[in-house]
């Protein structure tokens, strides 16, 4: 009825780099989205792992049932923008060299690595078109076109900018209605924009590679308001700290690094009785994209 182990594209973090002499005290400019073009390749590497808990209890608090809830991903694909219309993408392809899963019962690789796949945009989403080789199965490509209509990353990138140069140290709130709707779930389920709790703040300005970067420190709290089946009790929220980091004035990829904590306690209705849910996930993960052409 419900699913805790979400991908949750929530906070980007490029980490390891090199120590440099502090940048002076001034305003940066920090943007974090970047403008698609014709010809623009990306790489990128996702790797994700989620495992959580579910429980049913009974009107009298009796435990009913329970299940352990994993999903775990390890994919790598390069991204080539075929076609754009108004600056929206309506035509790309990926190919994946490496697609590894793993849930509660098996773990399984992909059967189109190293295939290239071509996706158009229909109806207001990406579709796969078919292509050469093997047709793939319903469950793969349900899976794929899910990947390839993720937009909350982007979204939330849009959120965290400040919209407006900033100095080391500077903390702000992004926008409580933009950021719970650029994190929602599934378009049944809604974060309570009201009660969102947000900061970003300028942590570190280095420099590397003939680049400046900036580091943002990003701390999410955000209470769930409705779902798509049951009433929501106190303590349904997900919590997120992490860092965004880009280079200074320009985003050029990144890694992307997860963790947190989704908890959902929801009043259900089943067969004529009533339960109540609870369910809590872990999740942690990474990201990176890297840029091959210029814009």
């Amino acid at each position: 009825m419900f699913r805790l182990c979400l991908v949750l594209p929530i906070i980007l973090l490029l980490s390891g780099h090199a120590a440099a002499a502090p940048v002076p005290d001034t305003r940066h400019e920090v943007k974090l989205t970047v403008q698609p073009h014709l010809g623009l390749v990306t790489v990128e590497q996702r790797s994700l792992k989620n495992v959580g808990i579910l429980r049913y209890f009974d009107d009298k608090g009796l435990l009913v049932s329970q299940r352990k809830c994993v999903d775990i991903k390890d994919l790598e694909f390069a991204q080539t923008i075929i076609d754009l219309e108004d600056d929206q993408v309506t035509r790309f392809t990926r190919k994946y060299t490496r697609a590894n899963f793993v849930d509660e019962k098996m773990k399984w690789q992909a059967s189109y690595i190293g295939r290239v796949l071509t996706f158009e945009r229909k109806g207001g989403r990406y579709v796969l078109r078919p292509g050469d080789g093997p047709a793939l199965s319903e469950e793969e490509t349900i899976e794929l076109e899910r990947e390839a209509n993720e937009e909350g990353l982007a979204r939330l990138h849009q959120v965290l900018e400040p919209g407006k140069k900033v100095r080391l140290g500077d903390s702000w709130v992004p926008d409580p209605s933009k950021l719970a709707g650029a994190m929602n779930l599934t378009p049944n389920t809604a974060f309570d924009a009201e009660k969102v709790k947000a900061t970003v703040k300028l942590a570190r300005v280095d420099r590397k590679d003939r680049h400046q970067w900036v580091t943002l420190e990003v701390s999410i709290n955000l209470p769930v308001k409705t779902l798509d089946r049951g009433t929501v009790l106190p303590g349904s929220a997900l919590t997120s700290r992490g860092t965004v980091e880009v280079v200074l004035g320009h985003a050029l990829g990144g890694r992307t690094r997860v963790e947190g904590k989704y908890r959902v306690r929801a009043r259900v209705e089943a067969e004529g009785a009533v339960f109540r849910f609870e369910g809590e996930s872990q999740f942690e993960g990474e990201r990176s994209t890297t840029i091959k052409t210029k814009e």
